[in-house]
């Protein structure tokens, strides 16, 4: 009996391997996007408290993981056969769900950020990327 529920259990594991690095992903741009609406709250004046903090953050993140979970499986078992014929990308719809989630959070960054820092998120990611290059570019002359 053990037997077969530890085979059981590795069955599950490995048919939502696939999904781990999706479920990641949409999982740290809902913390980045918390970390960015508390300080942008925080400036605003705006009081929270960690009950409504908890109770905001875990309510959309499991709605997201659960629409996640939910669409890998109908995705997996129905709608992959049918878009593989047109399309080389397994889990496509499982794929741009995960895409439109993302681009919801990083709206809300980006508002959060217009508030902080009177800038886009996009801009100062932008911003950034050039001071890299920068730096990289003197590094360079140095040698």
């Amino acid at each position: 009996m053990r037997h077969y529920f530890s085979a059981f259990i590795t069955s599950v594991i490995l048919f939502f391997t696939p999904l781990i690095p999706i479920m990641i992903s949409v999982g740290l741009m809902t913390i980045i996007d918390t970390y960015f609406g508390v300080k942008a709250s925080k400036k605003k004046g705006i009081p929270f408290s960690s009950r409504l903090l908890r109770k905001g953050w875990v309510s959309k993140n499991i709605s997201y993981q659960s629409c996640l979970i939910l669409t890998f499986i109908i995705d997996n078992l129905i709608i992959n056969e049918f878009v593989s014929i047109h399309f080389s990308m397994p889990f496509l719809t499982t794929k741009l769900l995960a895409i439109m989630l993302i681009l919801i959070e990083f709206s809300s960054i980006n508002e959060s950020s217009q508030v902080l820092y009177k800038k886009s998120f996009s801009q100062i990611i932008k911003e950034q990327i050039k001071n890299i290059f920068n730096i990289k570019s003197e590094l360079d002359k140095l040698k």
